[in-house]
Order: structure tokens, then C-alpha cells, then sequence
């Protein structure tokens, strides 16, 4: 599986009970709909099939994995980041939110940093505060090189003056 199939949708935060359940931070509210999430072990995206699902609050959930039933099954998990594939996504606008907070780059020029999606136009944009304004961007998935999920960077190719227009 490559990384630009898969979208960051949560964070594996903390044990909930005895019986494998783990409480997760959710960036996206898909995770509460998911039959399936992907987490990476030992530098392996694995796939674990969900059991059961419990909202905690907007933001949080309890989840519990197939095969996973105790504490100690549980213990690998823990602190892991939870992906799901795009394409399992509903709301393709849903899956951009999560990239607040990335650097955007064209080319190896900084363009800033995202700080919000404005979703109130056909396409969406990027909303990137740059060392001296605000430009938004539109999201072109063609324009999108790369993305670190690591490292919370968005390589992209913008097209000539496009950053300028702004």
C-alpha cells in the first residue's frame, strides 16, 4: 500500500477496559464509520478489521478490533496513527481538514504553512499563511507531488504565478 492511498484519519491514545478496546483521538469523523483502519506496525501497514465502534465526544471514540482482546494484544497499538483509504472515505472535502498544520511546498520553495480549508467554492482550497499574507489555494489532487505524514509536508507543482496571484 503506498502513503498517498491512505489519509491519517486518528491516534491510538490510551487502553479503554480489559477486553482490547483502545480509546482513539479521531481527525475524521469516517473513523466512526470504518469497518476497516490501517495501522503501522514495525514499518508495515496492517490492516485491522473493527469491531465495534463507541463515540467518547465529537473528537474521540472507542474501538474495538477484531482479534485484539486484551490489554496486553493492545500494547503495540498504542500511541499508533490510524489510516484509512482515501477512496473509503465519503466526503473527499472531509480528507483535506486533516492537513492543517502542513507545510506547503511548490517545487522546494516554501509557500507557507495551511492553517484551513475554505470548502465554500465548487473546488476546495487550501487557506496557506505565508511569511506575509494569506493565499488560497486551490486543492488539485494532480498538483499534489507528495505528502509526509511524518514530517506534515505537502510537496506540490503549482502552475506558473499562481502563488503570485494572490
Amino acid at each position: 500500500m503506498r502513503n498517498e492511498n491512505i489519509i491519517q484519519v486518528g491516534k491510538i491514545l490510551k487502553n479503554h477496559g480489559v477486553k482490547g478496546e483502545v480509546t482513539v483521538a479521531a481527525d475524521n469523523d469516517a473513523l466512526f464509520d470504518a469497518t476497516c483502519v490501517i495501522i503501522p506496525i514495525e514499518g508495515l501497514y496492517v490492516p485491522f478489521f473493527v469491531e465495534s465502534v463507541r463515540p467518547k465526544s465529537e473528537t474521540s471514540g472507542i474501538i474495538k478490533f477484531e482479534c485484539i482482546d486484551s490489554t496486553t494484544d493492545t500494547l503495540p497499538l498504542l500511541g499508533a496513527s490510524v489510516y484509512m483509504k482515501k477512496s473509503e472515505i465519503a466526503d473527499s472535502d472531509d480528507i483535506w481538514e486533516s492537513f492543517e498544520g502542513y507545510k506547503l511546498y511548490n517545487g522546494s520553495e516554501l509557500v507557507g504553512e495551511i492553517t484551513g480549508i475554505n470548502d465554500q467554492t465548487e473546488n476546495a482550497l487550501f487557506i496557506v499563511k505565508s511569511a506575509d499574507s494569506e493565499i488560497l489555494i486551490p486543492i488539485v489532487e494532480d498538483w499534489i507531488n507528495s505528502v509526509d505524514d511524518v514530517t506534515k509536508i505537502i510537496h506540490t507543482t503549482l502552475p506558473d504565478g499562481l502563488v503570485d496571484i494572490n
